[in-house]
């Protein structure tokens, strides 16, 4: 007997979340209806973040890439000019 009045008292908060929740949205008649939480600068700023992000990776891979090749490209003149 608990156990169904605990079922019954949980699907009406569901269905009293559900109707808070629909009432809230739809207040307004044209447009988007975002939820007051929403930021979209938030959003924004971990866009350009990880933009950001990624041209700092592909650059430190580049220059990685170029550092080691003169480098190695060093070494060898080296080995070349001390054989001699």
């Amino acid at each position: 007997m608990v156990d169904s009045n605990l079922r019954v008292l949980r699907e009406r908060i569901e269905q009293v979340q559900m109707k808070e929740r629909l009432e809230r949205c739809c207040r307004k008649e044209h447009g988007w209806n975002y939820a007051p939480g929403y930021n979209y600068k938030l959003k924004r700023d971990t866009q350009l973040s990880d933009f950001f992000g990624m041209v700092s990776l592909a650059t430190g891979t580049v220059g990685l890439t170029l550092l080691s090749g003169t480098l190695g490209l060093y070494l060898v003149s080296l080995v070349v000019h001390l054989s001699k």
